[in-house]
């Protein structure tokens, strides 16, 4: 029996070896310019941040209030390829790849909690000279539109909220961990395609076919940028742990909202679009079936009729997660 925890242990400290051999061969790799790995959108400077900018239907502008689409945490704009075309037929859509993420800059000494990243998007609204926006969310980006329709309430006219953070969740506790020197150096030296890959079609994705290779080359070109492989343990440590937002202060949100949600999410459980259903006032909540995280990547033709349905009418009242 000790040899096979001898054997154990050896595997182990091999492992480890590999991973440790992995970071360096990546920590000497030098940066690739962002600039040089976007084929797509365009770059804005919003507060002394280089801004990787997508945006569509610059012509609406003044057709009707403008839609801004944040994406989630590891996320980059791309999520969005399939809604921006929908949206953009008869409004300026725009979607910024989120300080720290894809190939926006990942300063070190960026607030990377929500109130920063609400913060950023009223710069980001100022720097395009928007004075109020549909803010569409998923994920931790549905946590900084929460923020942002409470920090700038004047400024945000609806809610999208797409599998949004919000609620607490054991499971969170963990990112804790991630803080940690040791494990925070593994982690991200195993941050690549082959990684991302797994964990779409694992976590994130119900539909693992789904994944396609074209997104995963797009979310790991992140890494290859400057800080590109600490600045997601900076936003872990900026969202707080667990990352989450007070139910008192869901409450107050006053802002039309539409709740999104997959019925197969394994990352955020879809009793949550309940609980944004009944506790943010004038809204509904619509579950999508067979998909998991990011319904609007898996369905997006039912997400993009909900969405443009909500933009043509106001708000409804609050209630119980509907199919959609």
């Amino acid at each position: 029996m000790k040899y096979i925890f001898i054997a154990a242990g050896i595997a182990a400290v091999f492992a480890l070896l590999l991973l440790g051999v992995a970071a360096v061969v990546r920590a000497v790799a030098r940066p690739v310019p962002a600039r040089k790995l976007a084929d797509y959108g365009d770059f804005v400077t919003v507060d002394g941040v280089t801004v990787h900018l997508w945006e569509e239907g610059r012509g609406h502008r003044d057709r009707d209030v403008p839609v801004i689409l944040v994406h989630g945490f590891a996320a980059t704009n791309w999520c969005w390829r399939h809604t921006i075309p929908a949206l953009s037929g008869n409004r300026w859509v725009l979607s910024p790849d989120l300080p720290g993420f894809g190939l926006s800059d990942k300063p070190g000494e960026f607030d990377y909690s929500l109130s920063g990243y609400a913060r950023f998007i009223a710069a980001l609204m100022d720097e395009m000279e928007i004075d109020r926006a549909v803010l569409v969310g998923n994920s931790m980006g549905g946590g900084v539109a929460v923020r942002a329709a409470l920090d700038y309430p004047d400024r945000v006219q609806k809610l999208v909220l797409v599998d949004s953070l919000g609620y607490y969740k054991r499971e969170f506790e963990a990112y804790r961990f991630i803080g940690l020197p040791v494990v925070r150096d593994l982690v991200m030296s195993a941050a690549g395609p082959r990684t991302i890959g797994f964990l779409l079609k694992a976590r994130v994705y119900h539909d693992p076919s789904a994944v396609d290779d074209e997104t995963i080359r797009r979310f790991a070109a992140a890494y290859q940028t400057e800080n590109g492989r600490k600045a997601p343990v900076w936003v872990s440590r900026g969202l707080g742990t667990p990352p989450m937002i007070p139910r008192e202060d869901i409450r107050k949100v006053t802002t039309p909202t539409l709740v999104i949600w997959g019925e197969k999410d394994r990352i955020l459980p879809v009793a949550h679009a309940g609980m944004f259903g009944q506790d943010i006032a004038g809204s509904t909540a619509v579950v999508v079936p067979g998909v998991g995280h990011v319904p609007h990547e898996e369905q997006p033709e039912a997400v993009n009729r909900l969405i443009l349905e909500f933009l043509e009418r106001g708000g409804i009242g609050n209630s119980p997660p509907e199919d959609g």
